[in-house]
């Protein structure tokens, strides 16, 4: 009898700590799921919010950019006025300078394999811009030698801005399909996370229920062969 309750006591032992231990593995499963949910949902955030910057800058440059552009042709169509000249010049100075210290941060910004194409196309509208610059010297020095003559000035420079414009917005395409997929990468990690997750939590449970199993099934056939036991040695007497 007393065997039989030591055997008893030690299968219940056993079952509760496999219970336990079931119970451990799902809670770890869950949390390791509702950790790297997290890790990946951040990274999705730290995603989007970098390269939506990088896009926003992009098109901010593009902007300026066409506004240089316009401001040129304020000055050939209005630099015959000496003060008009001197302030539309100045504007166009401006935004040239916006235009060229946005793309050099820009170009910073954009570190990684996958922003190779980005980076590219950047660097190539940078060096375009600088040499645009130079051009619209010369058309400047041009225009003031002809008595302020704008079919002049706009000889020296005519269509150069096209080829840079062109660049520049295959730059911003780039980095917006970069964003899309970028986004849709860290969407599939998270998915495949969560999935790994509900593995691990299906194999805990289908692990601690067949030794839970197990383990019922030995105690059933001891008290069996106990009950058993204690029949015979009844009959016998």
């Amino acid at each position: 009898m007393r065997t039989f309750v030591s055997s008893l006591n030690s299968l219940t032992v056993k079952l509760l700590g496999i219970s336990s231990i079931t119970v451990l593995l799902i809670a770890g499963a869950g949390f390791y799921g509702l950790s790297s949910s997290w890790s990946s949902m951040n990274e999705l955030g730290r995603i989007i919010e970098v390269d939506q910057a990088h896009e926003h800058a992009v098109l901010k440059i593009s902007i300026n950019f066409k506004e240089q552009v316009q401001e040129w042709k304020n000055v050939l169509l209005r630099g015959y006025d000496k003060n008009k000249f001197n302030k539309y010049l100045g504007k166009f100075e401006d935004k040239e300078t916006q235009v060229r210290k946005q793309s050099e941060k820009l170009l910073k910004g954009l570190s990684g394999p996958h922003h190779k194409t980005s980076r590219q196309l950047l660097a190539t509208f940078i060096n375009d811009h600088k040499t645009l610059a130079e051009k619209y010297r010369q058309g400047l020095r041009q225009f003031e030698a002809s008595g302020y003559d704008s079919k002049a000035g706009d000889k020296a420079v005519s269509g150069i801005d096209r080829a840079p414009l062109k660049t520049l917005t295959t730059a911003a395409e780039a980095i917006s399909k970069n964003l899309a997929t970028t986004t849709q990468v860290a969407l599939k990690k998270k998915q495949q996370t969560v999935l790994f997750t509900l593995i691990l939590i299906i194999i805990a449970i289908v692990a601690g229920a067949a030794t839970y199993a197990i383990l019922v099934r030995r105690l059933i056939i001891r008290r069996v062969q106990f009950f058993g036991q204690r029949l015979r040695a009844h009959y016998r007497r």
